[in-house]
């Protein structure tokens, strides 16, 4: 099994995110998933030009190779790309988990197969360990 980390990009706190998505990665992977996120691939998208469809496309396959969704909702902004992203695995009967910061607000935790909430970056590894 692998999961595709799909998290908000546009907009974030680049620190939060340099903290936040190799932490969740890594965790992931301990529990012996396969991982991509294209946060890691940021400077070849640029190198190569690409925009928002090709990165999209791009995150479609790579979702359908990795068989899994792993959602990050870490503040009360929306993400096009993210619901897409959900859009697609709901579309393609791809299941998805949801790690939900606490406090914020967001239904798509409840059209997960498993969420949790999280409480810093420390916590999200902690409870990833227990749910991925």
């Amino acid at each position: 099994m692998g999961y595709f980390i799909a998290y908000r990009h546009t907009g974030a706190d680049p620190e939060r995110l340099n903290h936040l998505l190799p932490s969740a990665r890594d965790a992931l992977q301990k529990t012996g998933n396969d991982i991509y996120c294209t946060y890691f691939d940021e400077d070849e998208f640029q190198r190569k030009g690409h925009g928002p469809k090709e990165i999209m496309n791009h995150a479609f396959q790579k979702i359908e190779e990795m068989g899994g969704l792993f959602v990050i909702v870490d503040d009360e902004n929306k993400s096009e790309g993210m619901i897409l992203e959900v859009g697609f695995c709901i579309a393609k009967e791809i299941g998805f988990i949801v790690a939900k910061r606490a406090g914020v607000t967001s239904y798509l935790d409840q059209l997960a197969i498993a969420s949790f909430e999280y409480d810093d970056v420390e916590d999200l590894v902690q409870k990833i360990e227990g749910v991925a």
